[in-house]
């Protein structure tokens, strides 16, 4: 919980330096934000990934996302508290973690990979984009303005991680 809560107060801390207004209620989170953490953790969907024994980023992976993307039953994965630490960024450590993500999917028998992200951050948009994701939709969650994501899961293709 503390190296997710950490990871969370760093991204949004770099956020805040760029004038970015997205994640700042991880810089001291109210007790609905930790206990969706703690859902996650005791759900087995939270994740965090070591590089060298050190921390390299968190997030969290669910089968189901009724919030963002209604009741239906998709064979997708749904990324959230996607991050990286900030030492890391720039050499390629968050499409290795997504590509790990990808094959953890994969076999799972999904298909598809999706994520949700601020509209208002074209930075986060080209980097998702990048690596494959489509637009799906924008909607407005808790106040804010929300871009769905989706990306297909390339068949038999598997990642490598460090």
């Amino acid at each position: 919980m503390d190296k997710v809560l950490k990871l969370l107060k760093e991204a949004a801390l770099w956020l805040r330096g760029k004038k970015i207004n997205y994640w700042q209620q991880w810089l001291d989170p109210p007790p609905n934000f930790v206990s969706w953490i703690q859902r996650g953790f005791d759900n087995d969907e939270f994740f965090i990934v070591e590089q060298d024994g050190n921390t390299a980023g968190c997030f969290r992976l669910q089968w189901q996302d009724p919030q963002f993307w209604g009741q239906k039953i998709y064979k997708a994965g749904y990324i959230h508290s996607f991050t990286v630490k900030r030492e890391l960024a720039g050499q390629g450590t968050g499409y290795k973690l997504l590509k790990l993500i990808e094959d953890y999917c994969r076999d799972n028998g999904k298909n598809l990979l999706r994520l949700d992200c601020g509209t208002d951050i074209p930075g986060i948009r080209k980097y998702y984009e990048k690596f494959g994701f489509k637009w799906v939709e924008d909607t407005v969650y808790a106040g804010y303005l929300t871009t769905l994501y989706e990306k297909q899961i390339p068949k038999g293709r598997r990642g490598i991680w460090y």
